[in-house]
């Protein structure tokens, strides 16, 4: 059995096609690295924006109430840092259910970097060489030079 060819690259014959489409159809239109990179100086890493816009009495009885923090998702279309399914309120999931032209379905968690599409309601796989890996290696090293501490923020 010869060599096939697919999009213009030869495939030996035992790779799975499956590897060469992408498990997530919606990562060309649920992606704006160039928007991302504006908006992701100097944010709290760390924390929900609609959270920390709230009213803050609310906001400390939140923290109060629970002891481990809710998990941070950072949509990758606009930026906006939303609390999890795991939390009470939900904002991320809140975000992407906002009527808009384009989606906003998906997400990068800032605990363990795994990437969500809430269309395909399911985990989306990347390795560093594709544009996914190559934004989320972008934003991980974001959240590693920028470190708020209370009051001001650390450059290293």
């Amino acid at each position: 059995m010869g060599k096939k060819r697919i999009k213009g690259r030869q495939v030996q014959p035992d790779e799975s096609l499956e590897v060469l489409e992408p498990v997530c159809k919606h990562l060309r239109k649920g992606l704006e690295r160039g928007h991302l990179k504006k908006v992701l100086q100097n944010v709290d890493w760390n924390a929900c924006q609609d959270c920390q816009s709230s009213d803050s009495e609310t906001h400390e009885k939140c923290e109060e109430e629970e002891e481990d923090k809710p998990s941070v998702w950072l949509c990758l279309k606009c930026g906006h840092r939303g609390c999890g399914r795991d939390s009470k309120e939900q904002h991320a999931l809140k975000h992407y259910e906002i009527p808009r032209s384009e989606p906003h379905c998906l997400v990068l968690s800032l605990d363990n970097w795994s990437v969500w599409c809430y269309l395909c309601d399911n985990e989306v796989q990347y390795s560093s060489s594709t544009q996914l890996g190559q934004l989320v290696d972008y934003v991980r090293k974001q959240a590693c030079v920028n470190i708020q501490t209370p009051g001001k923020f650390l450059q290293w």
